[in-house]
């Protein structure tokens, strides 16, 4: 009896990324941080951020934070998900919230070995942004 490859069972499945403490006073405007390297052809359903501590929001001074596609040349610059650190976008500690997925399906479409890259984009002074995880769940395709 054959055994199934993981990638051919139904069902997603999710990778927990860690990301570092941003210093906002220290920060440059853009910072690229964590990177995950896409396992199989997928599609992604859903993207997460889980500081570790309470991170704050303010609507002059935040940091967004981008998700994109690299692809496997670590050039391209497709945007998957965003969350933006404004007053309502405060983050209570371990609370795994939900960045904006991309309203463009197309953004949505991984190739087996495409380079994912968190980056932070400070915004006037910006804020400090809290260590903790970014969760990235996909559903493998042929």
């Amino acid at each position: 009896m054959g055994k199934t490859p993981y990638w051919d069972l139904p069902g997603e499945r999710e990778f927990t990324v860690p990301h570092a403490q941003v210093d906002a006073a220290t920060a440059s405007a853009i910072i690229p941080e964590a990177v995950w390297t896409a396992p199989c052809n997928c599609v992604v359903t859903a993207v997460y951020i889980t500081p570790e501590s309470t991170q704050a929001g303010h609507d002059t001074n935040y940091h967004s934070i981008s998700c994109q596609n690299k692809d496997a040349a670590g050039t391209a610059t497709t945007s998957i998900a965003t969350y933006d650190f404004v007053a309502a976008g405060a983050i209570a500690a371990c609370v795994r919230t939900a960045m904006t997925l991309s309203t463009t399906a197309a953004n949505l479409v991984l190739a087996d070995g495409d380079c994912v890259q968190f980056s932070h984009v400070k915004s006037a002074n910006g804020v400090d942004v809290e260590p903790g995880v970014f969760t990235i769940a996909i559903r493998p395709t042929t």
